[in-house]
């Protein structure tokens, strides 16, 4: 009776043995995997950081093309308007005006 509890003992051990290297190996693949994964995460953050940074540089000057055109549209349209009031000025004086 006793051959054969350490026999069945010595089988548990065995297959406990090989569910706990099972184990142990789909852990290992499991961490290898997150170890990847966080490698690339990481990448990808600095590729969107540069990205960003070139997507804002870009931005900053098409702003500053803008403002430059409104500023040169505004100092148009301040001498076009001087022109328009210089030409009515002598057209309202010769206008009689009713009342």
């Amino acid at each position: 009776m006793m051959r054969i509890e350490r026999s069945q003992i010595g089988e548990q051990r065995i297959v406990t043995s090989s569910r706990g290297k099972r184990q142990i190996g789909s852990l290992q693949r499991q961490a290898a995997r997150r170890d990847l994964y966080q490698a690339l995460l990481a990448d990808l953050r600095t590729l969107d950081t540069h990205h960003s940074r070139k997507q804002l540089e870009s931005l900053e000057t098409e702003l500053a093309s803008c403002h430059t055109e409104i500023a040169r549209l505004g100092e148009s349209e301040k001498a076009t308007r001087g022109k328009i009031d210089t030409a009515e000025k002598p057209t309202r004086r010769a206008t009689p005006r009713a009342g």
